[in-house]
């Protein structure tokens, strides 16, 4: 019956499939994404994920507007990758700073800060649910690139890991690995300033404890990067408000509903009619750019920590007006 079962999977699938990109069998699969198991029993659990993972490709493929396909973490179950993305931020801790005054005067029909300035490789967090620190340190380089010239930084996201965990201080309101906000990541770096990634390397854990003193020591006391302040705009602000504080300021922060099947398997294309308007956010992505599609449909563009095998090497594209995934509720910035 099993062996039934897989054949009739294999067929369907096959038949489904045939718009999709070229579907890898399970070896292929481990090979190109550079997976090794230590035991029968880890190979069987991910495979039977991975099998889990293409039915939903499958399904959903071609769905709101958007080519979907295997990536890294097309291996880890459901609730591996739902406790990835556990923690929703709260209006609480965000309300905590005034809403940013805006003006929209004219602004370009498109922008991409990926023309104007480097940023580094995209990233992977790993199993360490960090999107919030990988955001706000891609947008506090950002910011030292185009607004003090200072380039190719790549700034310690494990320092905000380990540093801004309520444990250790209680001045801050992030969870480590277990989730956090990048406005709270904006306050350390405001108060303490942060070292570059050389210094104090990402490991994919919380530490249990804050190593910056001991790289000052050991190191000699380095140079730390500062903001002098950050900003947000009111909750569910409007596209034009975002525009503008992206064009005037750099790439901010969004949080979004970030566990779709749809957002997971990403491949390709304008993301269209995912959850408009959602008010559960659990995932944090920097915003570098919008623009508008031949066809003349409205996005933004996005940038991820999930590696490049997901999305457009890294990057997404959704599109504009309708709040997809709540895009418009949290936005919030650097300012140096």
């Amino acid at each position: 019956m099993a062996l039934l079962f897989y054949i009739l999977f294999l067929f369907f699938t096959f038949i489904q499939c045939r718009h999709l990109e070229k579907v890898p069998t399970w070896e292929q699969y481990k090979v190109k994404f550079g997976k090794n198991y230590l035991t029968i029993n880890e190979e069987n659990f991910r495979k039977n994920n991975y099998f889990n993972s293409l039915t939903k490709i499958v399904k959903n493929n071609g769905k709101n507007g958007v080519t979907l396909g295997l990536n890294d973490m097309s291996d880890w179950s459901d609730e591996e990758f739902f406790s990835l993305n556990s923690k929703s931020p709260s209006s609480v801790f965000v309300s905590a700073r005034p809403t940013s005054t805006v003006n929209t005067s004219p602004f370009p029909k498109s922008w991409d800060w990926r023309n104007i300035i480097a940023f580094n490789s995209i990233e992977q967090q790993g199993r360490c649910s960090s999107c919030w620190a990988f955001a706000a340190a891609t947008t506090v380089e950002a910011a030292y690139a185009h607004q003090k010239n200072k380039h190719n930084l790549h700034l310690s996201r494990q320092e905000l890991v380990d540093c801004t965990n309520r444990t250790f201080d209680q001045h801050y309101l992030n969870y480590g690995c277990k989730g956090g906000w990048p406005t709270e990541a904006y306050k350390y770096i405001m108060d303490h300033g942060v070292y570059e990634d050389k210094l104090y390397h990402y490991t994919e854990t919380f530490n249990e404890v804050c190593y910056a003193d001991k790289v000052a020591h050991d190191k000699g006391h380095p140079v730390k990067y500062y903001i002098s302040n950050y900003g947000r705009l009111a909750y569910n602000d409007t596209d034009e408000a975002i525009m503008a504080m992206l064009v005037t300021y750099g790439p901010g922060t969004v949080d979004i509903h970030g566990t779709s099947d749809t957002f997971r398997f990403y491949k390709g294309g304008i993301m269209r009619n995912v959850m408009p308007n959602s008010a559960y956010t659990n995932h944090i992505v920097v915003v570098v750019g919008y623009g508008t599609d031949s066809s003349g449909v409205d996005y933004w563009i996005i940038r991820n920590s999930w590696g490049k095998t997901w999305g457009e090497h890294g990057y997404g594209r959704l599109e504009r007006h309708p709040n997809l995934l709540g895009f418009n509720n949290k936005y919030n910035y650097p300012i140096l």
